[in-house]
């Protein structure tokens, strides 16, 4: 567990005051350092998507000994309603949880055992492609 930096005291009204505006003043300073970080990380999207091309990993180094990457991260999950309109109703209750949720373990049976044809699967997965922003420092540690 992490210990306060601060010792515990008791403030009176205008600390209270004086800590309340700067808790604010930096609430607004990270607000619009948030909006400035998403202006560059659209900006550098852009540039990975036109130099190395969409939906890949991309990196650009920095003069600073820094560097930019663009990792690309790949999800994907079924899609109930999908699957529920194209299987049988008594094998749709065969794979499903009693909250109404596929049984990832049941659905695996299912398709070992013949009772649901692999590709009827295929047709109800949905990717999510998602971007990480990471800025690692590639600076070398001298020995």
């Amino acid at each position: 567990m992490n210990e306060p930096t601060v010792m515990p005291r008791v403030l009176d009204d205008e600390s209270i005051t004086t800590l309340s505006q700067v808790y604010s003043d930096i609430q607004s300073k990270i607000k619009k350092l948030e909006e400035e970080k998403k202006v560059v990380k659209e900006m550098m999207f852009a540039h990975f998507d036109l130099t190395q091309g969409k939906n890949t990993y991309g990196e650009a180094e920095c003069g600073d000994g820094f560097k930019f990457a663009r990792e690309v991260r790949t999800s994907k999950r079924i899609d109930e309603v999908k699957l529920q309109e194209t299987i049988e109703p008594s094998v749709w209750k065969s794979i499903t949880s009693t909250k109404r949720t596929v049984d990832e373990t049941k659905l695996r049976r299912a398709i070992s055992a013949n009772v649901i044809n692999k590709n009827i699967i295929k047709n109800c997965v949905v990717e999510k492609v998602t971007f990480a922003f990471v800025h690692p420092s590639i600076k070398q540690e001298e020995n």
